[in-house]
């Protein structure tokens, strides 16, 4: 009956406290986020746990961020829908920001979310968008004409793999954020 209780709460499961020695380490993260971003997303908070996760995983989402290829908008997305799948209210919540700053009306946010082929991308960066889905729903049905597709549209395979892992890091993430019962900004109040 706990586990029911604390599941409708909107309190995380942990509150996280940086480990003694990592305070410089954690809030410098946090700084370098901050000014990059504005703000650092809350769900970040946990992984002040493990300082070694936190940079990371910051380090990742860095790199997509400067993506020479793959862009903001298809990568916004990428997270969106796999959050859709996986019920992470967090994540969900977080990516739609993200899609209405960069000037998508919630309508065609919402529209995707039920029809990812109506995603408002062009027919390139589409093609990877439901690629990853695919990946990362049901790898196993991922077959070499998918690949050949995309390759036809100009991406490497070198961007397969990032998108893919993009896709299945959102995954784990998600998993990750639901385990510890983060659904919004209000998580660690």
């Amino acid at each position: 009956m706990s586990e029911i209780a604390c599941r409708n709460s909107n309190k995380a499961l942990v509150q996280p406290v940086i480990p003694a020695g990592a305070e410089t380490q954690v809030n410098g993260i946090f700084a370098q986020m901050e000014a990059k971003m504005g703000k650092a997303p809350v769900a970040l908070k946990l992984f002040s746990l493990s300082p070694e996760l936190l940079a990371q995983t910051v380090g990742q989402f860095g790199y997509y961020m400067q993506h020479p290829r793959l862009s903001m908008p298809l990568l916004a997305m990428i997270r969106l829908l796999v959050a859709q799948q996986e019920n992470c209210s967090y994540c969900v919540n977080m990516n739609e920001k993200i899609l209405e700053r960069a000037g998508f009306e919630q309508a065609v946010i919402a529209k995707m979310q039920e029809f990812p082929e109506s995603a408002p991308l062009d027919e390139r960066e589409k093609a990877m968008l439901l690629l990853v889905l695919k990946a990362v729903s049901i790898p196993h049905t991922v077959m070499a004409e998918d690949f050949e597709h995309l390759r036809s549209l100009d991406w490497t395979d070198r961007d397969i793999l990032e998108a893919i892992n993009h896709g299945a890091t959102a995954l784990a993430l998600d998993r990750v954020l639901d385990a510890f019962n983060v659904k919004d900004e209000q998580a660690f109040a």
